[in-house]
């Protein structure tokens, strides 16, 4: 997947990534839960209703999210392997060849530093993800903000995270205003 900020200052680009996400991802629930730590690969996180809040991401949903961001923001990848890993990526594949076709992108890599749950987002099918964005080895958007989504066993990059993104560049697609396609699990 190919993406391109422009020629804007990182640190102008990192403030306003920071605000469309955060924007895009208020609670509607109201509610909060906490994060709990990730458990021992293999080993089951206890149920919700025993312990009041959500289960722990497991090491296995750790890789398999970071796995998603780093294939997704791989400036290497094609556009029809990045669909794959973004929450309904088939209908954003307008707009993931668009940003395939950026030469500037084609040096663009990620590194996640955290995955947790997020308090905003009290379902166990929605982890937080700090992320770097990287060109050429050089910090671009250091410490992001982003979702990751769960559907169908498979976690995600969330399509809220993609459209901040190409909100920055001011030319997110009409799929990025449609919240059936935007919406993270509530339950």
């Amino acid at each position: 997947m190919s993406f391109s900020l422009g020629h804007r200052p990182a640190a102008l680009v990192l403030l306003a990534l920071i605000a469309q996400i955060c924007g895009c991802t208020s609670s509607r629930s109201g509610g909060s839960a906490t994060s709990a730590p990730a458990t021992r690969h293999g080993s089951s996180p206890p149920s919700a209703a025993v312990t009041g809040r959500l289960p722990a991401l497991t090491r296995a949903d750790s890789k398999q999210i970071t796995r998603a961001f780093v294939t997704f923001f791989d400036g290497k990848t094609s556009a029809a392997n990045a669909a794959t890993v973004l929450q309904n990526g088939p209908k954003f594949a307008a707009a993931l060849r668009a940003q395939a076709g950026s030469q500037q992108a084609k040096s663009l890599t990620a590194k996640v530093a955290g995955i947790s749950r997020d308090p905003q987002h009290p379902s166990p099918h929605v982890a937080k993800v700090t992320f770097s964005l990287l060109s050429g080895g050089q910090i671009l958007l250091p410490d992001s903000p982003g979702l990751a989504v769960e559907s169908g066993g498979r976690w995600q990059v969330a399509a809220q995270t993609f459209c901040a993104l190409l909100q920055l560049q001011g030319s997110p697609p009409k799929q990025c205003s449609d919240p059936s396609l935007t919406a993270v699990p509530t339950g």
